[in-house]
């Protein structure tokens, strides 16, 4: 067979592994996401409608190189868009800004689901001026934006240019990108998981399966050369056979951090790495494995799913290994992402329609799981805590010892490393705070593990033990007798020592709202829901929503300084004694004084050193009082002292009305956003 066969074979054979792919994934799609689907590309490719297509009045470059208009395109412009906007088969443009658009991702593999994100790469011309780019990613925004608002889609684009890929340069992929890390590992994902959708098709598909580079750039100059193919319809986006040793430290640290939100699909990816990486079974590309198996059953779907292949190499290098419990992770991983509903089907004489079902039941069995086991990661949202804690720390645990592994297999190498050892160390920091908590560090339930431990309403306990009081969080309203009273499951959240750590747990998870229910049982029978909730919002406007701060902004690579702080004034409310006191009585120094102190500890130790200095010279002077509050920068912190009437609330104590000191907790977050507890009695 000569090499202009060999060509017309793949050119075949990519043409049906596009459209049965395309099958696939708008079988899998639900309703809106197929009219995403069909519109996107015309969106792009016209300046229709006007309301997109028009940047403040001046239009942005669109076409799309070879793109085909059709009647499912109209139909929905028509559903969606002004009678004005006339939605027809566009005029064709001699050079076009966009020369190729592909969906990468779980797009028409068993990952796909009703919710999968439209992840498009855009190729652009080089030649695009910048002020054009600008407005065309103006466009882009509008575009996501209609789709998310009106088709309850979720689109986003990714733009590049064709010289760009080639060079393996994607530093602006995604939000704090490790792109520049990454090169050919991106390259070669988008190869396995990308889906054609208009314009130029890339020359890789039609080059040998497993070519060199200069075996592909062979074929390319026979390509351009050949009069029978119409070359211009062909982009160069270069070849990946091998990754490079120094990207797979970069690509951990990519996983690591995507892991905060999607720590499931992560794990997966990361297992990938760690088996291309393992230079004692060399094996090729799934990339290239895919191309192999397209040339010869091009319509075969079930065996061209990269999601498929991915799972398989995966979970076969762990039992190589010899790796029983990350091998078990992984399988629980792959079931978590897909959310598969199998248990119907466990006892059935019948298969399940949906492809992605009919896998996951397969492979559930493969693994030799039960019903009992089947049930419980379907029903994973009403995990009990302290098994949900466990399996969020092992798969924690194997993400940064994976990372660890891959900086050690690494090692030996002498090149130019993609991620310089500063780097490696600001990132390893940044994700020590996420996913290798101290004991001294509050836990954070990031997505999706926020879902689980968020209620309507919760019961916090006061609970007598031989080791001491120990305060205890459940979800639910418990009354004293232990019933419950409506539909939540009594389950327990959270337990500590005293019940400042429990109350900056629930604020660090932000699990108090106000409209959320909290019902208190102490010893002091006193109830301080009140107080939660205004702590709670106090917490929001001072210390702000739990987030990592970003690579950029170069607070790793210092000692973690704190930034933020609040201090709490009891937050348990006293009762008002028999005796009675004046309230200049009440209003004595020793208690000024015990309150300033604190105050001027919490200031030192959050770096406000002329404050605390100032606080404490005003303490120190005899005859001096303490003014009424005490600001620092735009927040007056009350230094009041006094007492509140039976039933009051301290927070709300008026000038008259003042508190009595009897505790203190500091609340502090430092420059790497980690949360300390100190507190005073």
């Amino acid at each position: 067979m000569d090499w202009l066969q060999e060509f017309q074979n793949a050119q075949r054979a990519f043409h049906n592994f596009t459209l049965a792919k395309t099958r696939e994934c708008l079988n899998d799609f639900g309703e809106r996401q197929r009219e995403a689907f069909h519109i996107v590309p015309y969106l792009l490719h016209t300046d229709e409608p006007k309301s997109l297509g028009y940047v403040h009045g001046k239009k942005a470059p669109c076409g799309i190189h070879q793109f085909k208009f059709n009647d499912k395109v109209k139909a929905i412009g028509k559903k969606y868009f002004s009678s004005k906007d006339r939605f027809e088969d566009p005029t064709v443009f001699e050079e076009n800004p966009i020369e190729s658009l592909s969906v990468m991702g779980s797009a028409g593999s068993i990952a796909q689901t009703e919710g999968s994100d439209l992840d498009y790469w855009v190729i652009l011309r080089k030649d695009l001026k910048p002020d054009e780019l600008k407005t065309l990613q103006k466009k882009f925004t509008s575009i996501e934006k209609f789709c998310w608002d009106v088709l309850e889609a979720e689109v986003h684009f990714f733009p590049t240019t064709a010289e760009k890929v080639r060079e393996n340069h994607f530093g602006s992929v995604d939000k704090e990108s490790c792109g520049t890390a990454l090169g050919k590992l991106l390259k070669e994902e988008y190869y396995r998981t990308s889906l054609h959708v208009a314009g130029k098709i890339p020359y890789w598909w039609f080059t040998p399966y497993n070519a060199n580079d200069q075996l592909y750039l062979q074929w390319m100059e026979q390509i351009d050369k050949s009069p029978a193919i119409e070359s211009k319809n062909l982009v160069d986006l270069g070849n990946v056979r091998l990754i490079p040793t120094e990207e797979f430290v970069g690509g951990g640290m990519w996983q690591l951090n995507k892991g905060v939100g999607s720590p499931f699909k992560s794990a997966l990816k990361m297992a990938l790495l760690m088996e291309y990486s393992d230079t004692s079974k060399p094996r090729d590309l799934i990339a290239q494995m895919l191309k192999a198996r397209l040339l010869k059953n091009p319509s075969d779907i079930s065996m061209l799913d990269p999601y498929l292949m991915m799972v398989e190499r995966v979970l076969q290098h762990q039992e190589d290994l010899g790796n029983e419990e990350y091998k078990k992770i992984l399988q629980q991983c792959l079931f978590l992402k897909m959310k598969p509903q199998v248990s119907r089907w466990w006892s059935s004489s019948r298969e399940p329609q949906d492809r992605s079902t009919r896998v996951m039941l397969n492979l559930c069995r493969d693994w030799g799981w039960d019903l009992k086991e089947v049930l419980k990661w379907e029903e994973f949202e009403i995990l009990p805590m302290k098994e949900l804690v466990q399996f969020k720390r092992q798969l924690e645990s194997y993400m940064f010892n994976s990372l660890s592994n891959l900086r050690k297999e690494t090692e030996h190498f002498k090149g130019e490393r993609a991620v310089s050892d500063q780097d490696f160390k600001k990132m390893t920091q940044r994700l020590t705070t996420v996913f290798n908590p101290e004991k001294e560090r509050t836990e954070w339930f990031y997505s999706p593990y926020d879902k689980m431990i968020r209620f309507p309403a919760y019961t916090i306990l006061e609970e007598k033990k031989p080791s001491g009081t120990l305060w205890s969080l459940y979800s639910g309203v418990v009354e004293q007798d232990g019933s419950l009273c409506g539909a939540s499951e009594k389950k327990q959240l959270n337990s500590a020592g005293s019940l400042p750590e429990l109350v900056i747990w629930m604020l660090y998870n932000q699990l108090i709202y106000q409209d959320t229910r909290i019902s208190v049982h102490h010893s002091g029978d006193i109830p301080f829901t009140g107080n939660l909730k205004r702590l709670s919002e106090s917490f929001k406007d001072h210390i702000g929503k739990t987030q990592l701060p970003t690579l950029d902004d170069d607070v790793f690579e210092k000692a973690p300084v704190a930034e933020k702080w609040l201090v709490a004034l009891n937050l348990i409310p006293i009762m008002e004694t028999n005796d009675e006191v004046t309230e200049d009585e009440a209003y004595t120094k020793p208690t000024r004084n015990l309150i300033a102190s604190e105050l001027s500890e919490a200031l030192l130790e959050a770096g406000f050193e002329e404050k605390a200095h100032s606080l404490k010279t005003e303490m120190d002077k005899e005859e001096t009082q303490i003014e009424e509050s005490y600001k620092v920068g735009d927040k007056a912190l009350p230094l009041r002292a006094g007492r509140v009437p039976p039933g009051e609330d301290p927070f709300n104590a008026g000038h008259d009305q003042c508190t009595i000191f009897h505790e203190a907790f500091t609340i502090t977050r430092n420059t790497w956003g980690e949360l300390h507890l100190k507190s005073t009695y």
